[in-house]
């Protein structure tokens, strides 16, 4: 038991440290936003265009555009804003590492409800992909995306992200269009990315997708490299679990050609193939390497990457932390199977696991909830560091502008730490502000 010593000790040491955090707040430098803001690249065409959009598709529907996007939304101001400069600035982030033409402008159509979005699809004669996230029509170059299902789960920022690869597919690839193992399986890999302060970033395994594909890669029933890479599009026709199959296979060939061989390499893969190259052969030129060692080495991929995703995926309920521990152990440098863990270990109430996995997963550059890793390691260090944790905070919110989603928890915490040295007027703008992001994010 700790004596009346130790605890005046412990008192003095927590007082001391929440008074210097007064230091770091009087002496904190002007957050820099130099970088733009998904804000920023979105214009508000007029009241006349606006009146069009809502004689076609309905009272609760809007238009924003972008240079390259006209985006028509029944989504909340700012979900809708946030989403369409999104939208631009993947553009300008991916399309010069992989693409050389420029894009005409793209109509994006995104729908709020499930229901909504289904009724849309049937509408535009597409009810075969009414259960989708999302598609890309190359004939009138439009793109269709939902942000809920009919069930309440979310369809995030990710699905734009792989519909509008495919819009860059088809305006660099123009009349020689590419099969779709490669459409589909390359525009697979952006789903799981963020544009983060500015910065694209990616690389990462799509849970959703893992746990069936490694079920079916341990029954050995992927298609073999060079029997893949002669996959025709009709096959694309077949029933929904074949098809899955399909794409998670292609969606893992570009995710070990990124993380094994770079983003240059992949490229070049890319403009090889895009020149005229057969597929095989602009593999093996861009890897260096024959078909046979390409296939060992991505099915070593598979199992290094990949599964890492499947634990990810299987990590929730009851079972979630013995899977997710399972899942770090194997997977140690997956830091967005490793930020689930800090979750599951804040909630639990074991604050020093919840600040080790936090910050393990921040040291993964692929990492794309960078904004909820800070804010984890904020709460789990709040009462021990409230220097670090008001660090981490700072850095938390700095992210918030280029998420879809409102995380209001860092602003609590951090308009809490400020009431609790005093500084309730700077706390009260906090509040403030967090508010006004949600009164914009509620439909009207």
């Amino acid at each position: 038991m700790e004596d009346k010593k130790d605890k005046t000790s412990s008192w003095i040491l927590r007082q001391a440290a929440w008074a210097s955090l007064w230091a770091l707040i009087l002496f904190m430098p002007a957050r820099s936003f130099a970088m733009t803001r998904p804000a920023d690249l979105v214009t508000e065409p007029g009241k006349e265009e606006q009146e069009k959009v809502k004689a076609k598709f309905g009272e609760g529907f809007r238009v924003l555009e972008t240079d390259h996007f006209r985006v028509i939304s029944d989504t909340s101001v700012r979900y809708h804003t946030v989403a369409a400069g999104l939208l631009e600035q993947f553009h300008q982030l991916a399309r010069p590492r992989f693409f050389k033409q420029d894009m005409k402008m793209v109509d994006c159509h995104l729908i709020n409800g499930g229901r909504d979005y289904e009724n849309l699809m049937r509408k535009k004669g597409f009810s075969h992909h009414g259960s989708a996230n999302g598609i890309y029509d190359s004939l009138t170059r439009s793109l269709y995306a939902r942000r809920y299902f009919p069930d309440g789960r979310q369809s995030g920022v990710g699905t734009l992200f792989h519909e509008v690869v495919h819009a860059m597919i088809d305006a660099d690839f123009g009349k020689n269009q590419p099969p779709l193992w490669f459409h589909e399986g390359f525009a697979s890999l952006f789903e799981v990315g963020r544009v983060l302060r500015g910065q694209w970033v990616y690389g990462n395994p799509n849970p959703w997708r893992e746990t069936p594909f490694r079920a079916a890669f341990e029954k050995g029933r992927i298609p073999g490299l060079k029997t893949f890479l002669e996959t025709p599009n009709s096959d694309f026709d077949t029933d929904g679990e074949q098809r899955n199959l399909l794409y998670n296979t292609g969606r893992s060939l570009f995710l070990y050609l990124l993380r094994s061989h770079g983003e240059t390499r992949l490229a070049e893969f890319v403009r090889r193939f895009r020149d005229g190259e057969p597929p095989h052969s602009a593999l093996s030129a861009a890897t260096g390497l024959g078909l046979p060692e390409i296939e060992k080495r991505w099915h070593s991929s598979i199992r290094r990457l990949n599964f890492g995703g499947d634990y990810l995926n299987r990590g929730k309920g009851p079972d979630a932390p013995r899977i997710l521990e399972e899942g770090t152990r194997k997977h140690p440098g997956y830091g967005n199977l490793r930020l689930s863990l800090a979750i599951e270990y804040l909630n639990r109430g074991n604050y020093p696991k919840a600040i080790l996995h936090a910050l393990g997963a921040l040291e993964d550059s692929h990492l794309i909830f960078r904004q909820q890793a800070h804010c984890v390691a904020a709460a789990a260090l709040m009462t021990t560091d409230p220097n670090a944790s008001f660090r981490h905070l700072l850095k938390s919110v700095s992210f918030q502008p280029w998420n879809d989603e409102i995380l209001g928890r860092d602003y609590e915490l951090m308009a809490f730490m400020l009431e609790k040295i005093g500084r309730n007027s700077k706390a009260a703008r906090i509040r403030s502000d967090l508010e006004k992001m949600r009164e914009l994010d509620r439909r009207r």
